[in-house]
């Protein structure tokens, strides 16, 4: 009883969620050329865990030798009371 969230913390759960995010980006190899990444953001996250998961992104490509051109979030669509958004990030 109680084992069902085996002690994940909202921090954690972001983190999961970071590398979803970057798997949906599909990254391009670095070529010089500018390249565009999409991922989607769904509604539910404090503000705090929205800035860990755009961060960790933006963090983890600017690591791997990427370039951030720039990042533009946009309203995607709505659930029942969520909000989702499109983050589209700019690279090379």
């Amino acid at each position: 009883m109680g084992l069902i969230n085996m002690g994940k913390n909202a921090e954690d759960k972001a983190l999961e969620k970071l590398a979803v995010y970057l798997d949906n980006m599909s990254l391009q190899e670095k070529d010089g050329t500018v390249h565009a990444g999409a991922f989607e953001l769904a509604g539910g996250y404090s503000r705090k865990n929205t800035s860990r998961i755009l961060n960790g992104v933006l963090e983890f490509m600017q690591k791997q030798g990427y370039e951030i051109v720039n990042m533009q979030i946009a309203p995607s669509g709505m659930g029942d009371s969520l909000m989702s958004c499109m983050v589209l990030v700019v690279y090379k």
